[in-house]
């Protein structure tokens, strides 16, 4: 319910640190992790806490059964003050009403008894400091309850239909003069998913998680250059190696840059499950996809190619990993470019079903830019020690975001010390699946696996768009289900926790889940 007067947060305030805390519990016996999220308001830096076991004071561990060391940072007056905004929240009349009930009480309160009444409640609540000192404060006062924290900056904007327009027309001409030739637009997408809509990159009228939009290339830097402040501050405020600071990659990239990827990406994945498939396509969703020589060959006869053996062979070898003797999904992304054989023989056929068109100019430095972003970030965050979380979003960018979390940074940065992450959303039907083509993937090429396991926060807006664009939805059908693939991904990444090929953090507010995962620690 974090939307509750974000007109205030948005428009009437200069704060800039926003608290998002998260509480991991753990029982004395086991090393439960129950997690209690306070959803954040909408504004600037955020702290989601984390309590981490202390062996060396047992006092600080939290049991389900002991609240109060769960609260002990915490006066009396600051947990009334949480059990009167949360009861506040219950309300749904005034959770979708928020934005004029807060130009309301503006109008009534004036200015500065309203920003103070705020402070007293609802801002108060969520928000660590005004200042990065008041931030390092509150983040020190956590950790003697043993709880740390995630840094996150968050820059949501809602912005007119027009406006939309204008910083489109300004973001094309700023990378036309910076030297992107050529600023007509994309061709349109003939898969639906990856079509562009106004609300591509914008808001939507009740958003349930964090959305930045595009302006240019210059915000994007501006956004980095803050994320790099996170992570500093993380390193700053906890132990060595403790430290967490989040980030959304929309935040340092163009959308549309997003969708395209993703659809260059989707196209790429559904050609390799055609030839895996051929093979065994019982063991899918039991074991990481890889395509064998066999299927190589007869997954190409099947869609109809005739060429030598000789020159399936080559594409193969050209394809796969060094001397292994499969390709997984990881070799397949990373070796079916635009420069392959096999690529220019789908292209010459004008097998169209398999290959998008390639990127425009200024799509190609806006993805030349994020990635150096990216790098930026991961660099900062490897020589501090502080882990860098990449957020998932839509599932209509997350293909492009995964590609670049996964492919992209973790085999440069996750060597010795696990410092990027993934989040994985499991209200997605391919959760498991793609967990699975990234652990092989991780194994092959000898990093560590940093996953964050969330269910995810985007289905109203993931529903809406699937129905007006009439393509199948990516959401589970149902709650149970999305329990159900959580946790079966969870299993799965906690045996690899044991084997030290995976830094895993379980990302719920489920109590059942928390339970689950006691069970298998």
């Amino acid at each position: 319910r974090g939307v509750l007067f974000r007109q205030y947060v948005k428009d009437k305030s200069n704060i800039d640190s926003a608290v998002h805390t998260l509480f991991v519990a753990e029982m004395n016996q086991q090393r439960m992790r129950t997690i209690y999220q306070l959803f954040p308001t909408n504004k600037n830096i955020q702290t989601r806490c984390i309590t981490g076991r202390d062996e060396s004071n047992n006092d600080k561990i939290i049991s389900d059964r002991n609240i109060k060391a769960a609260m002990r940072t915490k006066p009396l007056s600051e947990i009334l003050r949480g059990w009167f905004v949360y009861k506040l929240f219950t309300f749904d009349k005034i959770v979708e009403n928020s934005d004029s009930l807060t130009k309301f009480a503006q109008k009534v309160f004036g200015k500065r008894m309203f920003e103070k009444l705020m402070k007293m409640t609802i801002y108060g609540h969520f928000v660590a400091g005004e200042e990065n000192r008041e931030v390092i404060q509150r983040i020190s006062k956590l950790r003697e309850g043993g709880i740390n924290c995630v840094l996150d900056y968050s820059a949501e904007e809602d912005v007119s239909d027009e406006e939309k327009v204008s910083h489109e027309i300004r973001a094309k001409v700023n990378a036309y003069v910076n030297g992107a030739v050529g600023i007509e637009e994309d061709i349109q997408s003939s898969t639906k998913e990856f079509r562009t809509t106004q609300q591509t990159g914008g808001s939507v009228k009740r958003a349930t998680a964090r959305t930045y939009f595009y302006k240019d290339e210059v915000k994007c830097d501006k956004n980095r250059d803050i994320f790099i402040e996170c992570i500093k501050m993380a390193a700053e405020a906890t132990e060595e190696g403790k430290g967490f600071a989040a980030i959304k990659i929309t935040a340092l990239s163009n959308p549309k840059l997003l969708l395209k990827l993703s659809e260059k990406i989707k196209l790429r994945q559904d050609l390799f499950f055609k030839l895996a498939s051929a093979t065994n396509r019982d063991s899918l969703y039991s074991q990481p996809a890889t395509i064998t020589q066999e299927s190589f060959s007869r997954g190409l006869t099947e869609l109809g190619f005739t060429i030598s053996t000789q020159t399936q062979q080559d594409l193969f070898s050209q394809i796969k990993h060094g001397n292994a003797p499969d390709i997984n999904t990881g070799d397949w992304q990373d070796n079916y470019t635009e420069d392959t054989e096999l690529h220019k023989l789908m292209k010459s056929q004008d097998d169209t079903k398999h290959f998008a068109p390639a990127l425009r100019p200024i799509r190609k430095v806006q993805y030349e830019h994020a990635i150096g972003r990216l790098v930026s970030l991961a660099e900062h965050s490897r020589d501090l020690r502080v882990r860098l979380m990449i957020d998932a979003e839509q599932s209509y960018f997350q293909d492009a975001i995964s590609y670049m979390a996964v492919h992209y940074l973790m085999p440069r940065y996750n060597q010795q010390f696990p410092t990027v992450f993934n989040t994985q959303q499991c209200y997605l039907h391919t959760a498991y699946q793609e967990v699975l083509n990234d652990l092989g993937y991780a194994e092959r090429r000898g990093f560590v696996y940093g996953l964050k396991l969330v269910r995810g926060a985007y289905m109203d807006q993931e529903r809406t768009r699937c129905m007006e664009l009439n393509y199948p939805d990516p959401i589970l059908p149902d709650i149970e289900a999305t329990h159900e693939m959580y946790h079966t991904v969870m299993k799965t990444c906690l045996r690899k926790v044991k084997e030290g090929s995976v830094n895993l953090m379980i990302a719920s507010h489920n109590k059942d889940s928390v339970e689950k995962a006691v069970q298998l620690m």
